[in-house]
This record gives C-alpha cells, structure tokens and sequence, in this order.
C-alpha cells in the first residue's frame, strides 16, 4: 500500500508544484532558491523523477503555499483514493 500512496502523492506534488510555480510566475530556477534547492533537483521533482524531501515539503508549505488547509485537503484526498485502489 505504502507504494501505491508514494506513487500518487508523488504525481500529485509534481502537478502541483510546478501549478503553484506557474501562477506565481516564477522560473523552475526561483522557485528553487524560494525552497532552498537545487535548481535541477526541482526539476526533477516537476518532471517526475524524484518526489520531494521532507524539508523541501515543509518550506513549500509554509512560505510558498498561500492556503495551506485546502493543500492538505488535496493530499487527504489523494492518499485516500489510493488506499481505495489497494483495498
């Protein structure tokens, strides 16, 4: 289970932050230096190949994300529709 659950929130992440990214008009390069990374291993978290760490998470939640309940709302539903697909 725990497989299928990285799978999706690591397809959902990947949306969203590159989402956030977009409607706050900055590059995959700003976007890195707000979350303290690597410009090419935010890339790579944007095209899939790699999920996010745990700090790179919290700093995407506490200074990037403008609504930080409907975010987790989304990860809520996203965890639970994939323990729906393993049951």
């Amino acid at each position: 289970m725990r497989e299928t659950i990285h799978k999706e929130l690591k397809e959902y992440l990947c949306k969203y932050m590159k989402n956030t990214r977009k409607s706050m008009k900055l590059s995959q390069e700003k976007m890195a230096e707000k979350l303290i990374m690597d410009a090419r291993s935010y890339a790579d978290i944007e095209n899939g190949s790699n999920m996010c760490g745990t700090i790179t998470f919290i700093y995407l939640m506490l200074y990037v994300v403008e609504d930080i309940e409907t975010a987790f709302k989304g990860i809520a539903v996203v965890i639970e529709n994939a323990k729906e697909h393993v049951a």
